[in-house]
């Protein structure tokens, strides 16, 4: 990416220079573990580096700091379990409001609270909402500037709550041998939710979404608006802070609803770690309630040992359309200007390009086709004479990734490469463990599975 900010950033050009795992990508011949059927347990969690970066949440890796933190813990005050929950952690808190109810934070479209009973919420304007506890009616809560402390939840159990920029991290102090080997954490979802453990260890959450679409009348109107205000733009393809007034200022069009299903959440791999910073193994298993996190200790283990299922949501940001039709319409631009051809395939909301010479090709990133926004290029040929049959599958899937385009807006092309990063990490391959490809569908992305 450029250094500049997405307001002002030069999309074709950044595409054209940095390309690569920028977006959505189909590679074709890969491979994928499958889910973990309910009921079942994963392998122990990796060791503490590898599990810090594996993905959003990961214990710290400042060993010293925690057997430090861990010692002065031994008093079970509020205040220093709340230390070393934050020490062993490399999840930081999100700036929160307290007050007698308890916290409170504001990220993006998406509100996120614990209250003074240790329960957390979530809930977004785009209309979903979900909590989590721990399944426990014991202990005393005391709220902190950063988080809410559940001491005595269960025997020498005690645990911290604390609102993140990504949802909500609970971190379970076991004090010692005394405490129990498993916790289990109750999760308060939709009805038509869906819970899966992973093969990686983690879980993921998904449930009907209602999506606002314009009907393809409004949406072909605002795209010539867009591409109209693009024409004529310097010849390099940036698009300048002019431009993104004008598009900003233009109407949105009225939408209809469509539910589709998507991931709303999930749990990132367990970790847990020991007083003196040493990885513990741990896993999960679904419960009927959620979800318990159980730890393998032994005689070896220093107590208190510190385990975290950091629950994470998918934030509302206020993006859409029109984001996402300008970052098509400018690849669109820069494929034309090279040579290469566009189709509107209707059908599936989504344009089509391919061809072009010189560094426009570099935009197909591994040779299966990227989607920008609401626009699909695959490099080698038509995709439609490439594909033949499954032409039409292709387009669903890369449908879908301008879907993740309109929700996320920008904050798609670092969250997608934060999701490869894990699939690389998780599965040793690109693609198949990536969340969004998972949810765009795996079989029509043309992944070996």
């Amino acid at each position: 990416m450029t250094s500049t900010t997405i307001r002002g950033v030069a999309i074709a050009a950044a595409l054209l220079t940095a390309i690569g795992l920028m977006a959505a990508q189909s590679v074709q011949a890969l491979a994928d573990p499958p889910p973990v059927p309910p009921g079942q347990t994963t392998t122990s969690a990796s060791s503490a580096a590898d599990s810090g970066a594996r993905g959003r949440s990961g214990p710290s890796s400042d060993r010293a700091a925690i057997a430090a933190a861990a010692h002065v813990a031994k008093s079970r005050d509020p205040g220093s379990i709340a230390r070393l929950a934050a020490t062993a952690s490399s999840v930081r808190p999100t700036a929160s409001t307290r007050s007698n109810a308890g916290l409170k934070a504001q990220v993006g479209k998406t509100t996120i609270t614990v209250g003074n009973n240790g329960r957390a919420s979530v809930s977004s304007s785009g209309g979903f909402a979900l909590g989590v506890s721990v399944s426990s009616a014991d202990g005393t809560a005391t709220v902190l500037d950063t988080a809410v402390v559940q001491t005595g939840v269960a025997p020498d159990t005690d645990v911290v709550t604390s609102p993140t920029d990504q949802g909500v991290q609970m971190v379970a102090v076991l004090g010692s041998a005394a405490a129990p080997t498993s916790v289990d954490f109750t999760l308060d979802l939709p009805a038509t939710a869906a819970v899966v453990l992973q093969a990686d260890g983690s879980v993921t959450i998904t449930d009907d979404v209602a999506v606002e679409r314009p009907t393809p009348a409004d949406e072909a109107l605002l795209n010539s608006q867009i591409e109209a205000i693009l024409s004529g733009g310097p010849a390099n393809g940036k698009i300048t802070d002019a431009q993104w007034a004008a598009i900003a200022a233009l109407p949105q069009p009225p939408t209809r609803t469509v539910m589709e299903r998507q991931q709303i959440a999930g749990i990132d791999a367990p970790w847990a770690v020991d007083a003196n910073g040493a990885a513990v193994a741990t896993h999960f298993e679904l419960t009927a309630a959620g979800v318990r996190q159980v730890v393998d200790v032994g005689p070896s283990t220093a107590y208190p040992v510190s385990m975290d299922p950091a629950l994470w949501v998918k934030i509302a940001y206020p993006y859409g359309y029109a984001f996402a039709l300008a970052l098509g319409a400018s690849v669109r631009s820069a494929v034309y200007a090279s040579g290469g051809n566009c189709r509107n395939e209707t059908a599936y909301d989504l344009w089509v390009c391919w061809g072009g010479r010189g560094n426009i090709t570099k935009l197909d990133g591994y040779g299966g086709g990227t989607t920008y926004g609401s626009t699909y290029y695959f490099a080698l040929k038509d995709p439609k004479s490439y594909y033949g049959s499954a032409y039409g599958s292709t387009l669903t899937h890369e449908a879908a990734h301008y879907t993740q385009w309109i929700m996320l807006g920008p904050a798609f092309a670092p969250s997608y490469l934060a999701a490869e990063g894990v699939s690389r990490l998780t599965t040793g391959k690109a693609g198949c463990g990536n969340i969004y490809e998972i949810l765009a569908g795996l079989k029509s992305g043309h992944y070996s599975c």
